[in-house]
């Protein structure tokens, strides 16, 4: 079985786990973790340049998941749990990073097989 969660915000009758937010700002959040695969839900205030990274407890670069120019509001993307080479992670603790210019989110990752 396949938990995702950041350890403080879990919802345990869901499984979404959620960076607490204010409207108007950036955030990010992992939701529904099922079949090896994770969706992960983001907004941003403004139109931007944005990217989404993964990184391990090391500080290393594990996957950048998105790099494109986002509209304004929430948007979504799936993670099926490989790195950048296209190998599964080990299970652990990773960051996830929504950057921008205009401002940034990040949320842990736990990540347990």
């Amino acid at each position: 079985s396949l938990t995702v969660g950041d350890g403080t915000n879990t919802d345990d009758t869901t499984g979404t786990v959620v960076l607490l937010t204010q409207p108007g700002n950036f955030y990010a959040l992992v939701a529904n973790a099922m079949d090896g695969e994770v969706q992960i839900r983001y907004g941003v205030p403004v139109k931007t340049q944005a990217e989404i990274l993964l990184y391990n407890v090391n500080g290393q670069l594990v996957r950048r998941l998105m790099s494109e120019e986002l509209s304004v509001g929430e948007h979504s993307i799936s993670w099926n749990l490989k790195d950048d080479k296209g190998l599964p992670v080990s299970p652990g603790v990773y960051f996830l990073h929504l950057r921008a210019s205009e401002g940034h989110a990040a949320c842990k990752v736990v990540i347990a097989r």
